[in-house]
């Protein structure tokens, strides 16, 4: 045993792995030493949001940003959202102190960072109240609550489609409506806004149609103002979609000639199905093509890359398409099998109309955990038209 670790110690080293060394030693150093450790208390910014909502693509926007320090150092710097793990319930130990230093360790230098509430959960206000030293400007990201409840379902449907494990027997709209740990950290804004009520000194709300389409770049400008952090110059990076069903079917990886290729629809080393995501990772990619667009999906900009340089031949590359398009065609087929079962409003409604315990219930929650947005953002509640269509059943 003891040579084997030898091994991948040296092999480590040999590929210049030192970050993974650093974070192998801190997961080692015992529990009574990460007690004395103080949570970083350098962030600038919290993102609050829940399942459903489109928190993914906030924090892949956030992330394009720039920090730019006060003179003389006026060098741009990146920003880092911290990924949205960090504060589960689960997470929310004296394990994270490390995580959060091993995420800014790992950058590329950080101008500035923030904090993420991916949703609502009871056993960690305490956590929240005594390590979230300092209050901050947030950004909260909100959805009508009918839309979140369906993005959040519709989430796990494909989920349980790539894993093989999707029944179409299966009551999803049942099994999660029923179920309060799926409504509080789906639906429960006020629960989730006021957990982090002690670190934030003022809060932007933002409704989930501000970062679709071309309302994303005014949407980002103003986020990038309220928190004194710059956008991206390249505003079509603004344009993407982050977590659809089609973004879900890559990176896909393969062999060409014994080179690992890689088609992302990201620019970089980005994946949105990784829990742990990894933001800002240095890009030392090769690309190939940095705009590969298919006739089977003309609005979606594809990225061939390799980890090594390859002599780009004419045969090469027609294999590379031609694996490209195969993959496609898979990618098309899962497009189509997911829309055949994916649930609308429509289908919530009429379940709900069918179990009035259900829609009693439901109702009473999102009473209560709407009002804070009707108080502090009207102009938002009053456009969430799912939400008033289920106000009168």
């Amino acid at each position: 045993m003891i040579i084997t670790k030898l091994q991948r110690l040296f092999h480590k080293i040999k590929n210049r792995e030192f970050k993974k060394i650093v974070r192998s030693i801190a997961h080692r150093i015992p529990s009574s030493l990460k007690q004395r450790l103080p949570l970083p208390q350098t962030y600038s910014f919290l993102i609050i949001g829940t399942h459903g909502v489109g928190l993914h693509s906030l924090l892949y926007f956030i992330s394009l940003c720039k920090s730019v320090p006060p003179p003389p150092d006026n060098k741009p710097k990146n920003v880092l959202p911290m990924p949205m793990h960090l504060l589960h319930p689960e997470y929310c130990n004296q394990q994270i102190t490390f995580e959060v230093y091993w995420h800014l360790f790992k950058g590329n230098g950080y101008g500035k960072w923030g904090f993420t509430q991916d949703g609502y959960g009871a056993n960690k206000t305490s956590y929240i109240k005594t390590h979230l030293n300092k209050k901050v400007p947030a950004v909260c990201l909100v959805r009508d609550p009918i839309s979140a409840l369906i993005s959040h379902i519709n989430y796990c449907v494909l989920r349980d489609m790539f894993h093989n494990e999707f029944d179409v027997h299966k009551n999803y709209i049942k099994n999660f409506l029923d179920d309060e740990s799926f409504l509080n950290s789906t639906v429960c804004f006020e629960k989730n806004i006021s957990q982090m009520a002690d670190a934030t000194s003022e809060v932007l709300y933002i409704d989930t149609k501000e970062l679709m389409g071309e309302s994303t770049i005014n949407t980002m400008h103003k986020i990038a103002k309220f928190f004194d952090i710059v956008p991206p110059s390249d505003q079509e990076k603004l344009l993407i979609k982050v977590n659809d069903s089609f973004s879900r079917c890559f990176p896909y990886c393969f062999k060409v000639s014994n080179q690992k290729i890689m088609i992302s629809s990201f620019e970089g080393i980005f994946d949105p199905k990784d829990p742990e995501v990894i933001y800002n990772k240095k890009d030392t990619r090769f690309y190939l093509n940095k705009a590969y667009i298919s006739k089977q999906f003309p609005q979606r900009r594809l990225y061939i890359s390799t980890e090594k340089p390859i002599r780009k031949t004419p045969e090469i590359i027609d294999e590379i398409n031609k694996e490209t398009e195969k993959y496609l065609q898979k990618v098309q087929n899962i497009q189509d099998y997911y829309n055949q079962y994916k649930l609308t409003e429509n289908n919530v409604f009429e379940y709900l109309k069918s179990h009035p315990k259900t829609l009693t219930h439901l109702k009473k929650i999102l009473k209560d955990q709407t009002d804070i947005i009707r108080k502090n953002a009207p102009h938002i509640f009053e456009n969430w038209i799912y939400y008033q269509d289920f106000l009168k059943l």
